[in-house]
């Protein structure tokens, strides 16, 4: 919500007013964590949200959705928290910056694609988090460092190993279940 906000209406909001949104938005997130730690990991009641259905083919059904479980929660509150802390350390890192509208925009959407990275419910909606993680490492890169094209190199080669890796691991998890599958 608060990178779209400072996305679309950063210019008329002001700084002052995307610093207010993104950093509000990202307490109310962090809050609501902690109360889906108390529900979830206190309680023992893990939660499935489906949102729709994605991929619908004869033997293939893939929903849009979330899986908030112990392990879930557990890693919600370090990444919530740690971007909390970057967003308020930001503000006055970035202080002298032109582009703070921009920037609070993108770091607003990193962190909500790490919150997707987290929480999806399989391996397609978590393979959309490091898809666009990179790809807006790269951004910031760009924004940023305009005149180091090797850093723009660098992170763009990065992007295309954190693909790769994470195909490996997908392949790999499908052999070990099919293993396990055999084996019981």
């Amino acid at each position: 919500m608060g990178a779209i906000l400072s996305g679309l209406f950063g210019r008329a909001l002001g700084v002052k007013g995307v610093h207010l949104i993104n950093v509000s938005c990202l307490l109310i997130t962090t809050l609501l964590a902690f109360i889906a730690y108390y529900e979830v990991v206190l309680c023992n009641s893990p939660v499935s949200i489906e949102l729709f259905s994605w991929i619908n083919s004869e033997h293939l059904q893939i929903s849009w959705g979330f899986y908030f479980d112990q392990l879930t929660v557990n890693m919600l509150i370090p990444v919530l928290i740690v971007s909390l802390l970057v967003h308020v350390y930001s503000i006055g890192y970035m202080g002298e910056d032109p582009h703070q509208q921009r920037f609070f925009s993108y770091i607003s959407l990193f962190t909500g694609l790490m919150l997707v990275l987290v929480t999806g419910n399989n391996f397609l909606v978590m393979f959309l988090g490091p898809i666009h993680l990179g790809r807006f490492i790269y951004k910031y890169i760009k924004l940023f460092c305009n005149y180091m094209l090797e850093f723009i190199l660098f992170f763009f080669i990065l992007f295309l190993i954190n693909i790769y890796i994470f195909i490996f691991k997908l392949i790999i998890s499908r052999i070990t279940l099919s293993l396990f599958r055999f084996l019981v």
